[in-house]
Protein backbone atom coordinates (compact mmCIF):
# COMPACT_ATOMS: atom_id res chain seq x y z
CA UNK A 1 0.00 0.00 0.00
CA UNK A 2 0.95 3.55 -0.37
CA UNK A 3 3.04 4.88 2.18
CA UNK A 4 1.28 7.89 2.74
CA UNK A 5 -1.36 8.46 5.74
CA UNK A 6 -5.00 8.45 4.37
CA UNK A 7 -6.38 11.91 4.35
CA UNK A 8 -9.18 11.02 5.91
CA UNK A 9 -10.40 8.46 8.85
CA UNK A 10 -12.94 6.07 7.99
CA UNK A 11 -15.57 4.29 10.78
CA UNK A 12 -17.31 0.84 10.47
CA UNK A 13 -19.66 -0.29 8.19
CA UNK A 14 -21.68 -2.11 10.67
CA UNK A 15 -24.94 -3.83 10.06
CA UNK A 16 -27.07 -0.65 11.43
CA UNK A 17 -25.36 1.19 8.74
CA UNK A 18 -26.14 -0.83 5.74
CA UNK A 19 -28.66 1.09 4.47
CA UNK A 20 -26.81 4.29 4.15
CA UNK A 21 -24.57 2.40 2.29
CA UNK A 22 -27.22 1.30 -0.15
CA UNK A 23 -28.07 4.26 -0.56
CA UNK A 24 -25.08 5.56 -1.59
CA UNK A 25 -24.77 2.30 -3.59
CA UNK A 26 -27.51 3.37 -5.25
CA UNK A 27 -26.87 6.63 -6.03
CA UNK A 28 -22.85 5.55 -7.52
CA UNK A 29 -23.99 2.19 -9.05
CA UNK A 30 -27.64 3.05 -10.40
CA UNK A 31 -30.75 0.48 -10.25
CA UNK A 32 -29.16 -1.88 -12.73
CA UNK A 33 -25.72 -2.55 -10.65
CA UNK A 34 -27.15 -1.51 -7.19
CA UNK A 35 -26.80 -3.59 -4.40
CA UNK A 36 -29.40 -3.40 -1.55
CA UNK A 37 -28.70 -3.31 2.86
CA UNK A 38 -29.43 -7.82 2.02
CA UNK A 39 -26.92 -7.90 -0.77
CA UNK A 40 -24.31 -5.86 0.92
CA UNK A 41 -24.32 -7.98 4.00
CA UNK A 42 -23.89 -11.08 1.33
CA UNK A 43 -20.96 -9.13 0.08
CA UNK A 44 -18.91 -9.20 3.54
CA UNK A 45 -19.45 -12.74 4.19
CA UNK A 46 -18.14 -13.73 0.78
CA UNK A 47 -14.83 -14.32 2.20
CA UNK A 48 -13.76 -15.30 5.78
CA UNK A 49 -12.42 -12.03 6.80
CA UNK A 50 -13.86 -8.84 6.16
CA UNK A 51 -12.95 -5.01 6.82
CA UNK A 52 -16.21 -2.58 5.91
CA UNK A 53 -15.62 1.06 6.31
CA UNK A 54 -17.76 4.13 6.07
CA UNK A 55 -16.53 7.70 5.12
CA UNK A 56 -17.79 10.93 5.68
CA UNK A 57 -18.31 13.72 2.54
CA UNK A 58 -16.09 16.45 2.48
CA UNK A 59 -19.18 18.79 1.52
CA UNK A 60 -22.05 17.31 3.31
CA UNK A 61 -20.54 15.57 6.77
CA UNK A 62 -22.97 13.04 5.58
CA UNK A 63 -21.42 9.29 4.59
CA UNK A 64 -19.94 9.78 1.05
CA UNK A 65 -18.63 6.45 0.48
CA UNK A 66 -17.91 2.92 1.51
CA UNK A 67 -15.56 0.09 0.64
CA UNK A 68 -16.13 -3.67 1.49
CA UNK A 69 -12.58 -5.78 1.63
CA UNK A 70 -12.16 -8.95 2.38
CA UNK A 71 -9.37 -11.89 2.17
CA UNK A 72 -8.98 -15.34 2.23
CA UNK A 73 -5.56 -16.31 3.70
CA UNK A 74 -3.03 -14.19 2.22
CA UNK A 75 -5.31 -13.40 -0.87
CA UNK A 76 -6.83 -10.23 -0.74
CA UNK A 77 -10.07 -8.62 -2.43
CA UNK A 78 -11.69 -5.26 -3.04
CA UNK A 79 -15.36 -6.45 -2.90
CA UNK A 80 -17.63 -3.37 -3.60
CA UNK A 81 -16.28 0.35 -3.33
CA UNK A 82 -19.13 2.86 -3.82
CA UNK A 83 -18.29 6.90 -3.63
CA UNK A 84 -21.65 9.30 -4.18
CA UNK A 85 -21.54 11.00 -7.34
CA UNK A 86 -21.90 14.24 -5.19
CA UNK A 87 -18.47 13.39 -3.71
CA UNK A 88 -16.31 12.22 -6.78
CA UNK A 89 -12.83 13.66 -6.71
CA UNK A 90 -12.88 14.21 -3.40
CA UNK A 91 -10.52 11.97 -2.72
CA UNK A 92 -12.96 9.14 -0.73
CA UNK A 93 -11.94 6.79 -3.04
CA UNK A 94 -8.37 6.83 -2.29
CA UNK A 95 -8.90 7.27 1.63
CA UNK A 96 -11.12 3.77 1.85
CA UNK A 97 -9.07 2.17 -0.52
CA UNK A 98 -6.02 2.75 1.23
CA UNK A 99 -7.19 1.83 4.73
CA UNK A 100 -8.28 -1.16 3.13
CA UNK A 101 -4.81 -1.95 1.86
CA UNK A 102 -3.11 -1.33 4.94
CA UNK A 103 -5.57 -3.46 7.04
CA UNK A 104 -4.70 -5.95 4.68
CA UNK A 105 -0.69 -5.27 5.01
CA UNK A 106 -1.13 -5.77 8.90
CA UNK A 107 -2.70 -9.19 7.87
CA UNK A 108 -0.36 -10.32 5.71
CA UNK A 109 -1.60 -10.99 2.45
CA UNK A 110 0.65 -10.96 -0.62
CA UNK A 111 -1.53 -10.42 -3.14
CA UNK A 112 -4.88 -8.05 -3.93
CA UNK A 113 -7.86 -8.81 -6.15
CA UNK A 114 -9.95 -6.13 -7.87
CA UNK A 115 -12.62 -6.62 -10.69
CA UNK A 116 -14.07 -3.53 -12.60
CA UNK A 117 -15.52 -2.58 -15.89
CA UNK A 118 -12.84 -2.17 -18.40
CA UNK A 119 -14.01 1.33 -19.63
CA UNK A 120 -14.14 2.47 -16.34
CA UNK A 121 -11.73 5.12 -16.43
CA UNK A 122 -11.75 6.33 -13.17
CA UNK A 123 -11.57 3.25 -11.18
CA UNK A 124 -8.93 2.01 -13.20
CA UNK A 125 -7.01 4.84 -12.77
CA UNK A 126 -7.52 5.11 -8.90
CA UNK A 127 -6.16 1.53 -8.85
CA UNK A 128 -3.54 1.92 -10.46
CA UNK A 129 -2.33 4.86 -8.74
CA UNK A 130 -2.19 2.65 -5.82
CA UNK A 131 -0.19 -0.47 -7.87
CA UNK A 132 -2.58 -2.30 -9.03
CA UNK A 133 -1.38 -3.74 -12.77
CA UNK A 134 -4.06 -5.41 -15.11
CA UNK A 135 -4.31 -8.95 -15.30
CA UNK A 136 -3.84 -10.76 -18.87
CA UNK A 137 -7.75 -12.28 -18.45
CA UNK A 138 -10.49 -9.87 -18.85
CA UNK A 139 -13.59 -10.82 -16.76
CA UNK A 140 -16.42 -11.31 -18.53
CA UNK A 141 -19.53 -10.47 -16.89
CA UNK A 142 -22.70 -11.78 -18.86
CA UNK A 143 -26.49 -10.80 -17.67
CA UNK A 144 -29.56 -13.20 -17.88
CA UNK A 145 -32.89 -12.96 -17.59
CA UNK A 146 -34.98 -15.86 -16.34
CA UNK A 147 -38.22 -16.37 -18.39
CA UNK A 148 -41.72 -16.33 -16.78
Amino acid sequence: PPRSRPPRSTIALNASRLGTASLIDQAAFGLRWWLDDTMLSEVCMATPRFRARLIDGRESGLPGGFLISGRAGRTGYIQRLAVHPDEHRNGLASALLVDSLRWMQRNRVGRVFVNTHVDNEPALALYRANGFVALRDELAVFEGVIPR
